[in-house]
C-alpha cells in the first residue's frame, strides 16, 4: 500500500510540474509577442515623426532659397531701407563697386563692345545672367557714387534690353550666393576677364 501511494503521489507531482512548465512557456510567448508589437509601434512612430521633420526642413529650405535668390532685372519697386535700385559696395581689394538693390555685385566682361553688344550668350549667360531693364532710366534711384547719367541699355540677341554703365553691359554671377560677395572678380573665362563694376567709373584692368 505504501508503495502504491508513493507512486500515485509521484505521478501527481510530475503532472503538476509539467503544468507549471507549460504555463511558464505560454507566458514567455505572450510577453515576446507583446514586446515585439510594442517595438514595431515605437519604430513606426519614430519613422513617421522623422519623415515629417524631413519634409518640413525640405520645404523650409526651398522657401529660403527662393526668397534669397537675386533677381536678374532691375527692381524698381525696391523696398530696402535706402530705396536704391543700384547701390555701392566696398572691398579692400576692389574699392567701391556697383551692386543691385539686393546687394549682389554687378560685373562687366572686358571683351564686350561698350555701347554696342554683349558677347556673353548661351552657356555664358546662364552663369553670368545679364542684368535686364525696361522702362525709363530717369526713374532709377542710385546711391551716391554712381553716375546716373552714365546708365543706358543695349538690345540683347533674342529680345530684351540689358542695363549698361558707361556703355558696359552689366551682369550678375551665379556663384555669388549672398549679398556682398565678389567671387566673379578677375575670372578669365568666355573670351575675356570679368570685373566688378567699379564706381564712379568702371575699370577693366
Amino acid at each position: 500500500m505504501k508503495q502504491s501511494s508513493m507512486a500515485v503521489i509521484g505521478v501527481i507531482a510530475v503532472i503538476v510540474i509539467v503544468a507549471i512548465a507549460a504555463l511558464a512557456l505560454s507566458g514567455q510567448k505572450n510577453n515576446s509577442s507583446s514586446v515585439t508589437t510594442s517595438n514595431y509601434t515605437t519604430v513606426a512612430t519614430t519613422a513617421a515623426s522623422n519623415a515629417s521633420k524631413t519634409t518640413s526642413v525640405v520645404n523650409s529650405t526651398t522657401t529660403v532659397t527662393n526668397s534669397t535668390a537675386p533677381s536678374n532685372s532691375v527692381n524698381q519697386s525696391n523696398t530696402t531701407t535706402k530705396k536704391y535700385n543700384l547701390m555701392v559696395g566696398s572691398s579692400p581689394t576692389i574699392g567701391n563697386y556697383m551692386e543691385n538693390s539686393e546687394g549682389y555685385t554687378l560685373y562687366l566682361l572686358n571683351s564686350d563692345i561698350p555701347y554696342k553688344t554683349s558677347t556673353c550668350t548661351s552657356t555664358c549667360a546662364g552663369l553670368w545672367p545679364p542684368y535686364m531693364f525696361s522702362g525709363n532710366l530717369s526713374s532709377l534711384a542710385v546711391q551716391t557714387g554712381i553716375n546716373a547719367s552714365a546708365l543706358g541699355v543695349i538690345n540683347r540677341t533674342g529680345g530684351g534690353t540689358q542695363l549698361t554703365y558707361y556703355g558696359w553691359p552689366l551682369y550678375l554671377f551665379y556663384r555669388d550666393t549672398a549679398p556682398g560677395q565678389t567671387n566673379g572678380n578677375g575670372l578669365k573665362v568666355f573670351g575675356g576677364t570679368w570685373y566688378a563694376v567699379t564706381v564712379p567709373k568702371p575699370t577693366t584692368s
